[in-house]
């Protein structure tokens, strides 16, 4: 059973202001499960896109501001949003501290369908992201 220690995960940058960390893949053994760890600084987030699967979301610090498919939210720590398969979503971190976010995709590798939406900014696949 792989123990993941976080601080020994290394930290990559996704996009201006917003850093990752790769908790749970295939290549750390999983077969069904992906976990992240951000970091996002206000204003920077996840511009539109889509997933093949179904994402969890944790909002642990900060605020967010949240859209799935046409409704919009602003939400804050301790609260968790399920995003459905094939539904286009993104966030911005809102607050003055930075949002520390968990991800979850019951699949191994971290899929994303990038999608054109004047709702978030340019989107630059992650490094650990397998387009489709």
């Amino acid at each position: 059973m792989p123990i993941i220690r976080h601080a020994d995960v290394p930290k990559f940058l996704r996009r201006a202001g917003y850093h990752a960390q790769r908790l749970m893949s295939g290549d750390e053994g999983s077969a069904s499960t992906y976990v992240g760890l951000s970091h996002v600084q206000p204003g920077s987030g996840a511009p539109s896109h889509t997933h093949p699967v179904e994402e969890t979301l944790v909002i642990l610090r900060g605020q967010a501001h949240v859209w799935m498919g046409d409704q919009v939210y602003d939400l804050g720590p301790d609260t968790t949003v399920l995003v459905p398969a094939g539904v286009i979503h993104g966030f911005r971190s809102s607050g003055r501290e930075a949002l520390v976010i968990l991800t979850f995709l019951p699949i191994n590798e971290f899929r994303v369908h990038p999608v054109n939406d004047p709702r978030g900014a340019e989107f630059v696949p992650p490094p650990d992201a397998v387009l489709i």
